[in-house]
């Protein structure tokens, strides 16, 4: 068993070389995508189709009473948009949040030690213990590690070097994150 981290002067020191690493430069559309995979397996979908059901609903119900006029088809267009997925003030409001936020535009490496995932940036380093790791999320393209609710790490598959690097590093999250806990959606 190796020693604990260390922490001084509030920092992460690491005992051990890291058990697996991998360095990344994050996107705006990576972020949105892990976003949109990460909602994907939460209750909200369910919620949108219903809202959607229920907007049809009253639009219906509006023509019936009022007849064709601007302010009853307007509720057929925000149900086409929710069903769609296009009510983008949400992809909107988080894209501009990932603009303005100066971390996003840096390197990321993200290594895999006995005591947690540690990710790393040119200027803060933030260690997650392996206790606070839920799951592991996967779809075709990326893997989210995820330490509570709307909190994950985003690790694009294509980041990793070649396909040893990336069962390696799904070896140690496994290790860690029970197997039943992973989800993977295509």
């Amino acid at each position: 068993m190796t020693a604990p981290p260390s922490l001084e002067n509030g920092s992460f020191t690491p005992a051990a070389p890291p058990l697996a690493e991998v360095t990344l430069i994050q996107s705006r559309s990576a972020h949105l995508a892990a976003e949109e995979l990460y909602y994907s397996t939460t209750i909200y979908p369910l919620l949108d189709r219903i809202a959607a059901g229920l907007l049809m609903g009253f639009g219906i119900l509006a023509v019936l009473r009022a007849g064709v006029r601007w302010w009853t088809v307007l509720w057929f267009i925000i149900a086409a948009a929710e069903v769609l997925g296009i009510s983008a003030l949400a992809r909107l409001g988080l894209g501009l949040m990932f603009k303005r936020n100066p971390g996003y535009g840096l390197a990321l490496t993200v290594a895999a030690y006995p005591h947690g995932l540690e990710t790393r940036t040119s200027d803060k380093r933030t260690l997650i213990p392996w206790d606070t790791c839920r799951s592991l999320l996967e779809d075709k393209k990326r893997m989210l590690v995820i330490h509570g609710s709307w909190r994950y790490v985003a690790l694009p598959k294509s980041a990793f070097a070649d396909s040893s690097q990336l069962e390696r590093f799904r070896r140690v999250i496994l290790d860690h994150v029970s197997i039943k806990d992973q989800e993977v959606k295509d």
